[in-house]
């Protein structure tokens, strides 16, 4: 669903027609639904204690002195709450969007007005951070989280450099999945709505060996045909078609000592938003519309000089896309998240957070939105990613604290394809390279060069090709501390320490033909590389004004 259908404020397909949702309940849904215990009458009134991890340790959302917005299970069960983006309105100052022209739920996140300064290329780093289940997301492909089977999220907002490292420069976004309980029982969720929507989600708790060894299975597979038309080729548009699946092991041998391992599948070939559609074409494109009642507007601004004066003055919907190529995207994703827990004496745990994450991206989109092949974009996209962090978590008296080490390391790859009649608008029918790359460059398409492989183009064959890779190697050392002058007043410090590695390549782009788009023949390469050191300090007081409120800074 597109940022602008959800901003207008106009019920989704789910909403506006009636939907057929059945939740089954299998023996022992109870446990697993973790649902509070009854309190006393009295108790009921006051404010519901959630414990969340936004400082590395367990604790009362009430008594962390950061902003932060923690969102329970029982929230979650909302049915109106689908995937991350419908999370708008339960923490200020932050505005969660799907990015349109990225397939496989890429993220767009503001908060406190940082956002990223692109969403589209890896190479970017965002200033959100975004986590499941203490693995840090490298890519925004994939970011916007479905919403089943989860414990809790966490939305930090500000600077959380020292404890959660780079790319936090605007604040947090945790997500935290259920833990198996060990306790046989389920749940099964069906939705069927308008539009061929067809949506199965499911999670199956067991216990392999008691007390010991817990699995948990769980899937979710959302379909539908996409609620707009695209006149020009016949499809449906923005049509879903998403899968996860995968299975979670809780092994506990004594009290001391626990692991969860997960590992999962995502499958999404969802199309990309259905507003990526033409408004106002460029003059010229397009001829202009001569019934007065067309508003498709495929005649560019000169319908606003011009009778019937087509040009679009308001923001509703149109009725139909015309692109000539059909936005499509395929996202695949595998992910292993081990997270081990021990217990050395009754004042410290040893924590250690493995995560391993390998994305497969592909999209392609018509920029021009109009139904003549004007300029397509094609994108593939790998990336890979692997962190390792070990956290030392200490409680005595007064003295609390938090130290550890991060290790991270990623690499992507991306290949771009720019099509259309736009290159041969600007270099004529044909492009005729006779004399290789010399005469490509002191001719009339300079600066860009051509392939050196080809003597001339076939018309309406004409691709810019780009091309960039680049690896990331990070590590870090970070502690804070709390001291507790009295038992109102608290006194925090941290300091991290980041030294981070990039080493970028890119093609730099040329013209060629469309059988030949992947040669990667590139004239030359921008070779970059470089090393930054980074100290990430914190100091913050803390009063208990009352049990329920507490003053920081």
């Amino acid at each position: 669903m597109s940022k602008m259908f959800r901003e207008k404020g106009v019920p989704s397909r789910w909403l506006a027609t009636p939907a057929i949702t059945a939740i089954m309940t299998m023996v022992g849904a109870s446990a697993f639904l973790s649902m509070p215990a009854v309190a006393e009458e009295e108790d009921s009134l006051g404010i519901e204690e959630v414990v969340v991890t936004a400082r590395k340790i367990q604790e009362s959302s009430q008594d962390v002195p950061i902003a932060i917005t923690a969102i329970s299970m029982e929230r979650l069960e909302s049915a109106t709450i689908r995937d991350l983006v419908d999370l708008n309105g339960f923490a200020p100052n932050v505005q969660i969007d799907e990015d349109g022209s990225r397939g496989g739920g890429g993220a767009n996140i503001t908060i406190r007005g940082i956002s990223p300064t692109r969403s589209d290329d890896n190479s970017f780093d965002s200033p959100i951070g975004v986590m499941i289940d203490g693995i840090f997301l490298g890519s925004l492909a994939g970011q916007v989280l479905e919403n089943f089977d989860l414990a809790g999220v966490e939305i930090l907002r500000g600077p959380q450099g020292t404890l959660f490292g780079k790319n936090t420069v605007g604040g947090v976004v945790h997500v935290k999945r259920s833990r198996p309980t060990g306790e046989f029982g389920g749940k099964v969720r069906v939705t069927l709505g308008q539009y061929g929507q067809q949506e199965f989600r499911g999670v199956l708790n067991t216990s392999v060996v008691d007390d010991v060894l817990a699995l948990k299975l769980f899937g979710t597979s959302q379909k539908d045909d996409g609620f707009m038309r695209n006149i020009t080729t016949g499809s449906d548009v923005s049509d879903k078609d998403y899968q996860n699946y995968g299975a979670t092991v809780l092994f506990t041998p004594n009290d001391d000592f626990e692991a969860t391992l997960t590992i999962e599948k995502f499958k999404d070939n969802s199309g990309l938003g259905a507003f990526q559609t033409n408004y106002n074409t460029a003059p010229g494109v397009l001829p202009v519309p001569t019934d007065p009642n067309e508003t498709d507007y495929s005649g560019g601004f000169v319908n606003c000089l011009v009778a019937p004066y087509t040009c679009r003055n308001d923001l509703s919907r149109p009725r139909n896309s015309e692109s000539d190529t059909d936005n499509a995207a395929e996202l695949e994703t595998d992910a292993i998240t081990l997270n081990m827990s021990y217990s050395i004496n009754e004042n410290l745990t040893l924590q250690s957070i493995t995560g391993y994450r390998e994305l497969d991206e592909y999209r392609i989109y018509d920029f021009d939105a109009s139904s003549r092949p004007f300029i397509t974009i094609e994108r593939f996209n790998e990336f890979e990613q692997f962190s390792q962090e070990l956290i030392l978590n200490g409680e005595f008296d007064r003295v609390s604290f938090t130290t550890g080490l991060y290790y991270w390391n990623s690499e992507f790859e991306q290949d771009w394809a720019t099509g259309g009649e736009f290159w041969r608008s600007l270099f004529g029918a044909v492009v005729d390279n006779p004399g290789g790359y010399g005469a490509c460059l002191a001719g009339a398409f300079a600066p860009i060069a051509c392939d050196p492989g080809l003597t001339s183009i076939p018309t309406g064959d004409v691709l810019q090709i780009l091309f960039e890779t680049q690896e990331t190697t990070s590590v870090a050392v970070f502690a804070q501390g709390d001291y507790r002058v009295t038992d109102k007043l608290t006194l925090t410090a941290g300091l991290r320490w980041t030294e981070e590695k990039k080493e970028f390549v890119a093609g730099q782009s040329y013209l060629t033909s469309e059988a030949r788009q992947f040669n990667r023949a590139f004239q030359d390469y921008a070779d970059l590389e470089n090393t930054w050191t980074e100290l990430s300090p914190k100091a913050g007081i803390t009063y208990n004004l009352t049990d329920d409120a507490i003053l920081y800074l």
